[in-house]
């Protein structure tokens, strides 16, 4: 449900891919974090291949910049 295509697609790769965390919206409205690769990139948007599934051909998704992270880190606890 958070796929959201650019206005602008690059046109030319950027390089080697990286290992990411996607988070994806589903249909229920529950989000779901998945490793993935980066495939493509602008200052807004990603373009992740979310991992191959037992002979499922992998799926290409754009997502928001907001929606991709290299690593998760939990939430700082308030000191107190």
């Amino acid at each position: 449900m958070n796929e959201e295509i650019p206005k602008d697609i690059p046109v030319k790769l950027p390089g080697p891919s990286y290992s990411v965390i996607s988070r994806l919206v589903l249909l229920d409205g529950s989000e779901e974090y998945r490793p993935s690769k980066a495939v493509r990139w602008s200052r807004s948007h990603v373009m992740i291949k979310l991992q191959e599934r037992d002979g499922i051909e992998p799926e290409y998704v754009w997502l928001r910049v907001e929606d991709v992270q290299r690593v998760l880190r939990k939430p700082p606890t308030p000191a107190g």
